[in-house]
């Protein structure tokens, strides 16, 4: 049912025409924030994908209303979202890992990352032994201690496959940050 207000204490869903916040997907949890108008503050506490780029933010009204067509700021959780991005990179560490460990057969099949951890699905042959988790855990928080310079780039596909980017998820996505 669509409305145009929603009252203090009332749970909904917001669409904006542009959104800072990380929609849930394979990749990431939601980002904590809210969006903010001078008749009202609605805390996201999920955003999800909807269809195509719309993505929807549900929360509630904390204070006053939010009406539709009155214009909000969207405001990040900044610390949050600093804890995410690293639980993400830490991912990618992971994967390449395994890869390493185990074999290249290893495929990331899922995660999940938020602020306080990450959860890697990964498929593989038979339980990891404790050395080889050891080693796993060894070459991880060795590129954590290298501390190196990170960079992202955003590119079409192609240029990412030269460049040696490893294309997960069906390679559904438009662009590609390596």
């Amino acid at each position: 049912m669509s409305v145009n207000a929603l009252n203090d204490g009332r749970h909904g869903v917001v669409v904006l025409d542009a959104t800072p916040f990380y929609a849930e997907s394979e990749v990431r949890s939601a980002t904590a924030a809210n969006c903010a108008s001078v008749h009202g503050i609605f805390a996201v506490e999920d955003t999800q994908k909807i269809t195509g780029d719309r993505i929807w933010h549900h929360g509630v009204v904390k204070t006053g209303t939010l009406t539709v067509g009155n214009g909000v700021t969207a405001k990040v959780d900044v610390v949050a979202r600093s804890r995410t991005v690293r639980n993400h990179s830490a991912t990618h560490l992971m994967h390449k890992a395994l890869r390493e460990v185990l074999g290249t057969h290893v495929q990331q099949k899922g995660s999940q990352v938020d602020p306080d951890k990450t959860r890697f699905d990964f498929v593989h042959t038979q339980p990891m032994s404790d050395a080889e988790i050891r080693k796993v855990e060894a070459i991880v928080n060795g590129e954590i201690l290298a501390n190196a310079e990170c960079q992202s780039r955003v590119m079409a596909i192609e240029d990412a496959q030269k460049t040696g980017a490893m294309m997960l998820f069906g390679e559904k996505y438009a662009m590609w940050c390596a």
